[in-house]
């Protein structure tokens, strides 16, 4: 079974027909979705986040927001990294 790095991985590069690093394609993925190129990875992450509603939610750290956000996309493991593995498995 592969790793959760190499189902994202494989996930950001046929999403964006890029080369280069996991962040690498992770930050240009965020940045086409949001429209923006700024920022830090967890930064692009959060605006995605309140985009989707999600972090509006008063005082929730940065992987619970994470977490109910993958569980409104579909992907509804029990950990964090099991819904992750999920959302790039069917991105």
């Amino acid at each position: 079974m592969p790793t959760l790095n190499e189902v994202k991985y494989a996930a950001l590069q046929a999403a964006t027909g890029g080369k280069g690093t996991l962040n690498e394609l992770e930050l240009s993925w965020l940045g086409t979705k949001l429209g923006e190129f700024t920022g830090t990875l967890n930064e692009r992450w959060y605006k995605e986040f309140l985009l989707n509603g999600v972090a509006t939610k008063v005082g929730l750290p940065w992987n619970e927001n994470a977490y109910i956000y993958l569980g409104e996309q579909g992907a509804t493991g029990k950990t964090l990294n099991e819904r992750w593995y999920q959302f790039w498995a069917n991105a």
